[in-house]
């Protein structure tokens, strides 16, 4: 009896790349369930289903950056690609996650997948956030194409070196990158995804140069520098903002919290400088654009302002007290009303890679 040779059947025959439309929904989120990817394995457990309705939901909303590689009518691979300068897709939030997976579930999806969607890229920097090929099609064939791609895009964008995150014990896919010319940089590990029990907690930076010049230790501090002043130029008013948010968000606890501790509640001083602490974490969250910053926020000022109105109503007993605590309750409320108006999702308005290469 002779076995059929199957490597035929997997190889990609007529592969085309182009920009992910908003009909693709459906088989990009299949495409990623049905990966060779253990870490996707690890991140929805048995929720796959459920997962699908989300990923489907979402990509039918939001593609940017996205490109698939088409054999036929089917698509056998998927890449989101950041550029400088271009727009990508709105990350899955995280009640989409709860709503859909439940909250424990919801909640550990988001986790284990915001540190790869939420990666800040420099500006030379060209970063491959997500490749996945149908477990069913030549893993080797479909990467090296996509790469192929991204490479010409990240050179069109002018970028030096395209990055990509790797699992460390995924040795085929490590050896596909090293092949095409990436160059391992570090070892990450991240103690919560272990915590949560992913397939993989640890993982390594590759970095390919474009100009096939070195990239030195003094280019990416040249480039974080760049980032930084060219961030302050574009969102100056918006800065200046944060620090106004900021500040208003830390007067209320601070202030309370001296006045109980010069009134000898040293334990109530403390909780003022976590909740301090909590508005400006919620903040941070809020100005990167997160849906759980501005809930956060809104979580905490709301019962802080009803707090105040309690004590300056019914336990404050002059009033002096009274003339501090009203209106810092009513700061609270226009904190909680302001933010929960503004969702403070900006994503800019530039071309994209392919209307650069065609002009």
């Amino acid at each position: 009896m002779v076995l059929e040779d199957t490597r035929f059947d997997r190889r990609i025959s007529c592969p085309i790349i182009r920009k992910a439309n908003p009909v693709d929904s459906e088989k990009i989120a299949s495409l990623i369930l049905n990966s060779n990817s253990k870490f996707m394995e690890s991140v929805f457990l048995n929720k796959k289903e459920k997962a699908y309705t989300v990923l489907k939901d979402h990509y039918a909303k939001f593609t940017e950056g996205i490109y698939v590689l088409t054999d036929g009518s089917d698509i056998v691979g998927v890449m989101k690609l950041h550029l400088p300068n271009f727009p990508v897709g709105k990350t899955i939030s995280f009640l989409k996650f709860i709503s859909k997976l439940g909250i424990r579930a919801g909640l550990r999806a988001g986790i284990l997948l915001s540190p790869w969607d939420e990666y800040r890229i420099s500006q030379n920097e060209s970063y491959i956030e997500y490749l996945y090929i149908h477990k069913d099609k030549d893993h080797f064939e479909g990467s090296q194409l996509l790469l192929e791609k991204a490479y010409y895009f990240a050179k069109q964008a002018n970028s030096k070196f395209l990055t990509r995150y790797l699992p460390v014990h995924n040795f085929l896919e490590l050896e596909e990158y090293q092949n095409f010319g990436f160059i391992r940089r570090k070892k990450i590990s991240s103690p919560l995804a272990k915590l949560l029990r992913a397939n993989h907690h640890k993982w390594y930076k590759h970095t390919l140069s474009i100009d096939d010049k070195p990239i030195t230790f003094k280019e990416i501090v040249q480039d974080k520098l760049d980032i930084m002043r060219e961030k302050w130029r574009e969102n100056r008013i918006e800065v200046l903002n944060a620090v106004r948010l900021n500040v208003a968000l830390t007067t209320v606890p601070l202030v309370a919290g001296s006045f109980a501790y010069a009134r000898g509640y040293p334990n109530a001083a403390a909780f003022w400088a976590l909740i301090a602490i909590a508005h400006l974490l919620g903040a941070k969250l809020y100005f990167q654009g997160s849906s759980l910053g501005r809930y956060g926020i809104a979580a905490g000022v709301i019962p802080e302002g009803f707090n105040l109105l309690y004590r300056a109503f019914f336990k404050a007993d002059n009033w002096f007290d009274r003339s501090w605590l009203l209106p810092l309750s009513f700061l609270t409320f226009w904190i909680a009303y302001v933010v929960l108006n503004n969702p403070n999702v900006n994503i800019s308005k530039t071309q994209s890679p392919e209307q650069i290469s065609s002009a």
